[in-house]
């Protein structure tokens, strides 16, 4: 999705058609009548719930505070954090703290298991792990991948749409 306004000249065009953001989130917000979007915004799962966090690579610096809250909060947190080296690895130790299981993935291996995220989180499922829900913060392609497959088992999916967003507030 291209966030200048020279959907003309965008070169997306060979793809498909050009897109607006600005435009997607006017239509959001001139759409929305039943409340107000701060009514609709996320609340944490209440206390003794089972959550899993899947965080990837730069998103577990959004996907620990989640993570470290819920714990906080009484929930049974597992977190899958994945990275595509052991160089690139952040908040193992804090995300250790918060989570009663912690899976490490990179994508060669270095650190943790070699595979990922979806990797673990499906093994997980397919284990017999019961998840309330699970929250998954990073890059796009991964929130995608990990939302098809909670869809196969029925699992409250929540990701973070910051990476579309230009200004962070979705009221352009």
């Amino acid at each position: 999705m291209c966030t200048h306004y020279c959907e003309k000249g965008c070169k997306r065009k060979g793809l498909n058609e050009a897109i607006s953001i600005r435009d997607l989130k006017r239509f959001a917000v001139e759409h929305d009548t039943k409340e107000s979007w701060k009514e609709k915004a996320y609340h944490l799962p209440a206390t003794g719930k089972k959550v899993a966090v899947v965080g990837g690579g730069v998103g577990c610096a959004i996907a620990y505070p989640v993570a470290k809250e819920l714990h906080d909060q009484g929930c049974e947190v597992h977190s899958i954090i994945g990275f595509r080296s052991r160089e690139l690895l952040i908040l193992e130790q804090e995300f250790r703290a918060c989570s009663e299981r912690l899976i490490v993935m990179s994508d060669d291996g270095s650190c943790g298991e070699k595979g990922l995220v979806t990797d673990a989180l499906r093994a997980l499922l397919e284990a017999g792990e019961q998840y309330d829900e699970v929250i998954a913060i990073g890059p796009l392609v991964m929130m995608k991948f990990v939302c098809a497959l909670t869809r196969e088992y029925g699992v409250k999916t929540v990701v973070s749409m910051n990476p579309i967003m230009v200004d962070g507030t979705g009221m352009c």
